[in-house]
């Protein structure tokens, strides 16, 4: 039987960048990451202090 190894750090890299995307806000334009757990919450955001509702699409 042969045998393989991986590094499966790279499961962590890609999980991350699963659960945090970024978003920009309505207000000033920038740009800010959330993380997949603020969908349905509001998020304040860190440039302009606006509170956003942050919504699923479906």
């Amino acid at each position: 039987m042969a045998g393989f190894e991986f590094d499966d750090s790279v499961f962590d890299d890609i999980s991350n960048e699963l659960e945090h995307f970024e978003v920009d806000c309505p207000e000033c334009e920038n740009s800010f990451e959330i993380s997949i757990n603020d969908i349905g919450e509001s998020v304040t955001c860190p440039h302009c202090g606006l509170e956003i509702l942050i919504q699923s699409e479906s």
